[in-house]
């Protein structure tokens, strides 16, 4: 059994499709009389253009209620507590929330001392680096949420 036979799936072998005189390979056929027709296919239109981006500094200019400012801080900060931190004070549209522990100085001097000192390294980049971030979340007049490194 040849290849085109084995392609086919049928038992009779493929006829090699015949083309037309001068027409180059690929070319669609042209219809005939007195077959069905197909239908043309249309091309879909083009997608439309990419929204703006939307700059982060622009801010609402509505003043906004006592009681809605107090209501977005709070959700503000639901999710600040939900991601990690705590909160250390709180107002009625500003509150300051921390991330982080402070380092435990004793025990880090105390492993120094076991460790001839080397630990102190590690301790040094500890307390320079590490520690408590705080960050303070304020609603100002017309709602806006703003987050502050303190």
């Amino acid at each position: 059994m040849s290849q085109d036979e084995k392609s086919s799936g049928e038992g009779e072998p493929r006829q090699p499709e015949k083309q037309q005189g001068g027409e180059a390979p690929g070319a669609p056929a042209p219809a005939e009389a007195d077959g069905p027709t197909e239908p043309t296919a249309v091309a879909p239109p083009p997608p439309p253009p990419p929204a703006q981006p939307v700059d982060p500094q622009v801010l609402s200019q509505v003043a906004r209620a006592p009681e809605e400012r107090k209501a977005l801080l709070a959700n503000a900060l639901q999710g600040q507590v939900a991601g990690g931190a705590r909160i250390e004070s709180q107002g009625d549209f500003q509150a300051v929330v921390v991330r982080g522990h402070r380092p435990n100085h004793l025990l880090h001097f105390l492993i120094g001392v076991f460790t001839l000192g080397l630990w102190w390294i590690v301790w040094f980049f500890i307390a320079v680096f590490g520690g408590e971030k705080r960050q303070m979340v304020s609603v100002d007049d017309f709602g806006n949420v703003l987050v502050q490194k303190v």
